[in-house]
C-alpha cells in the first residue's frame, strides 16, 4: 500500500499494488509482473485474483515474426546472446 501526491501536488491518493518476480526459463532474465489499483474497497478481491492468475502464466518463446516456437524445441545456443534472441512472450495458460 502506498500514498502518492495528487494532481499538481494537491491531495493524496492511496493505492495498493502486488508484484511478482518471475524467472524466465532458459535465460537469466526476470520478468516483473505488477498490478496496482486505487479502489481500496476491492483490495482483497483484486489481490486474490492477481495471486490466482500468476500460476497460470507460461513461457512462450516467439520466432522473429512473433509466432510461437513449437514446444519441445530447445533454445538454440546462438539465442543465448541477447542481441540474437527472439522476442519472448509470457501469456496466461488458458485453453
Amino acid at each position: 500500500m502506498y500514498q502518492s501526491k495528487g494532481v499538481l501536488g494537491f491531495g493524496r491518493k492511496l493505492s495498493e499494488a502486488v508484484s511478482y518476480a518471475l524467472l524466465v526459463p532458459q535465460t537469466s532474465d526476470v520478468l516483473l509482473a505488477t498490478t496496482n489499483w486505487s479502489a481500496m474497497e476491492h483490495s482483497d478481491q483484486l489481490s486474490q485474483e492477481f495471486d490466482a492468475l500468476m500460476p497460470t502464466l507460461r513461457f512462450v518463446p516467439l520466432e522473429a515474426e512473433g509466432n510461437p516456437i513449437a514446444e519441445g524445441n530447445p533454445m538454440p545456443e546462438h539465442w543465448k546472446d541477447e542481441s540474437a534472441a527472439p522476442r519472448q512472450g509470457i501469456q496466461p495458460d488458458r485453453p
